[in-house]
């Protein structure tokens, strides 16, 4: 599945804690996933797999960061005569116009 290959491209989302349920990393990518593809709210999101509001806000900051950062190894962008990044740009898996 494609969120298996974007998790293996991701450091490490693991974080050391004492406490007693940490977060897997697979479940922060799929609330991330969830949150961004449909738009919900924090709270709707942590509600369909049982976890806080905020714990919810942290994994989809965390791991949208981490996202962003790859971003610049998947998407670029076309250079005009002049140099300068046209409106059309390219990603590794889709395809799509800037307007």
């Amino acid at each position: 599945m494609e969120y298996v290959k974007l998790k293996s491209r991701l450091p490490d989302l693991s974080t050391p804690t004492k406490r007693n349920l940490p977060i897997p990393p697979l479940l922060q990518l799929l609330v991330t996933l969830r949150f961004l593809g449909t738009g919900a709210t924090h709270i709707l999101v942590g509600d369909d797999v049982k976890i806080s509001r905020s714990t919810t806000g942290r994994c989809i900051r965390q791991v949208s960061a981490l996202i962003a950062n790859l971003a610049p190894n998947y998407i670029s962008f076309f250079k005009g005569r002049s140099g300068a990044p046209s409106d059309a740009g390219v990603c590794t898996y889709c395809r799509f116009l800037l307007r």
